[in-house]
């Protein structure tokens, strides 16, 4: 069952797979259906420095609870992202 996001969500959405040139950052894999992972799994703290992009598989992995995985090291693109993130709203 996919969930149905507002239109904002849907832009910031669009934006961050554009500057991580759509590539999942836990596999590599580059789709423009990638998904956008929230790091602290709230959905509601759309924050730019809380989003990064993953492929369906990795997304799902990410949310198993046989296996979790951490991810920690998105800091080359943060950097652009505190540039960017005063247009976001």
């Amino acid at each position: 069952m996919s969930v149905r996001r507002p239109l904002k969500f849907q832009k910031i959405k669009n934006v961050i797979l554009f500057i991580y040139d759509y590539k999942c950052i836990v596999c590599g894999f580059v789709s423009v259906s990638n998904h956008v992972h929230h790091l602290d799994e709230n959905t509601d703290n759309n924050d730019a420095f809380n989003l990064v992009p993953v492929c369906v598989d990795c997304h799902k992995m990410i949310h198993s609870a046989k296996f979790k995985i951490m991810i920690t090291n998105v800091n080359p693109i943060l950097n652009e992202l505190h540039r960017l993130n005063k247009f976001w709203f």
